[in-house]
């Protein structure tokens, strides 16, 4: 079964889109699907991470701020638009050029500046279409769509969805690694004990504001207990 994801990082971005999708792939690969991910080359893209987990990788360029001035008139404008580096139009040609060859049961897509007008323009090259989201701000033309964001209601996509598509809402259909679930029983264990001995912090794969530095400073100012451990972890340098 051939798999093609499109999804991306960037510094803008974050890293979580890939990730999620990574996720995704390893389980898929696991049960003997062929993945293959298509992405752009934003500065702070993880390509080079993908193509060492040994997925067939295809890159997109950012494209030059003229292609915007060509925009169709029918296509619509997102809040994230910017985010993708180029046209939906021009994205849609350019994957359509790589999926047409593969033919894919399934196009996985993960991406706030993607929706139906893309999707659609694709549609005679997959089966079937997966969309994960956490928006629930646009319209899409798919199978099933996923939506992992605590306290999300299927009827947040009350005709955002066509009526036949399969909609996963809530925290039972996170995309998680293996190793979460791993350790779930040991870290409830933990939570028996209720001092505070521990505080971890996270920001994501991306600080590009260095929020964790202002965190980090509060915590020295309010925080006094002297037993108590301050561990982060440092957003991943994103490149090539």
């Amino acid at each position: 079964m051939n798999i093609v994801f499109r999804c991306d990082a960037s510094i803008q971005i974050g890293t979580g889109h890939v990730m999620r999708c990574l996720t995704l792939a390893d389980e898929l690969a696991h049960q003997g699907a062929k993945c293959h991910f298509i992405c752009r080359e934003h500065e702070g893209h993880l390509i080079k991470l993908i193509a060492q987990k040994g997925y067939d990788t295809y890159k997109l360029e950012v494209e030059s701020q003229d292609i915007f001035n060509k925009k169709n008139d029918n296509e619509p404008v997102l809040f994230h638009s910017k985010w993708l580096g180029s046209t939906q139009e021009e994205d849609a040609r350019q994957t359509k050029e790589i999926i047409k060859t593969l033919q894919p049961e399934w196009l996985v897509i993960d991406h706030y500046a993607l929706d139906s007008y893309w999707e659609k323009k694709l549609r005679p090259h997959y089966n079937n279409i997966l969309v994960i989201d956490d928006l629930a701000d646009r319209k899409h033309d798919c199978e099933v769509l996923i939506d992992q964001t605590f306290g999300r209601d299927e009827q947040d996509y009350h005709n955002l969805a066509p009526n036949h598509c399969e909609i996963l809402c809530g925290t039972t259909y996170a995309l998680l690694r293996p190793e979460f679930s791993k350790w779930r029983q040991y870290s409830l264990e933990r939570r028996k004990d209720n001092s505070l001995q521990h505080v971890l912090i996270n920001l994501g794969g991306v600080d590009k504001d260095n929020i964790t530095s202002h965190i980090l400073e509060l915590l020295k100012k309010h925080l006094y207990l002297n037993h108590v451990k301050l561990r982060w972890l440092w957003a991943l340098p994103l490149h090539g």
